[in-house]
């Protein structure tokens, strides 16, 4: 039984990379080269909280690994929203 947990488990993160490669596949600019820098950060936090003694669930790991990729400084600095 533990073993269809694994490849349940393996069929979702093979799904969910299969998204993120082709949401970044779709363009090559500047906001494309930020989410692929923010989706490498997503998924070396869900591999980190993977290999925690923790063991969190699935979807927790999804949600924060969210919230820790999205925590992180943003790369290049955000425009200042100023009107003319």
């Amino acid at each position: 039984m533990s073993g269809s947990g694994t490849a349940s488990r393996g069929k979702r993160i093979a799904a969910l990379l299969l998204v993120v490669v082709s949401l970044a596949w779709a363009g090559r600019t500047g906001p494309a080269r930020h989410f692929l820098a923010s989706a490498n950060d997503f998924v070396r936090y869900y591999r980190a909280l993977e290999e925690t003694s923790l063991r969190p669930g699935f979807w927790d790991r999804v949600a924060l690994s969210l919230v820790l990729a999205s925590a992180e400084c943003p790369k290049t600095p955000c425009a200042k929203l100023t009107s003319s």
